[in-house]
């Protein structure tokens, strides 16, 4: 994923934590987003949302690693 493509990711992910968090403020809350790019001519819709889950977890892990004292 390109430099430019994450960071508009970051600042979406961002901005709808924070619209949920405003509607329920009583509940803590988590985000994690698994982004890819398509090629739609080598991939099939399957292997792009496997591909995108597993970048989900990556970064569910990686949090959990910056968080873990």
């Amino acid at each position: 994923m390109l430099d430019a493509e994450k960071l508009v990711l970051d600042h979406q992910l961002s901005k709808m934590k924070k619209e949920l968090q405003s509607a329920v403020s009583d509940v803590s809350l988590s985000v994690s987003i698994g982004g890819i790019s398509l090629d739609l001519d080598s991939m099939n819709i399957e292997d792009s949302l496997m591909l995108a889950d597993e970048r989900m977890y990556e970064v569910k892990k990686q949090k959990y690693k910056e968080c873990s004292p």
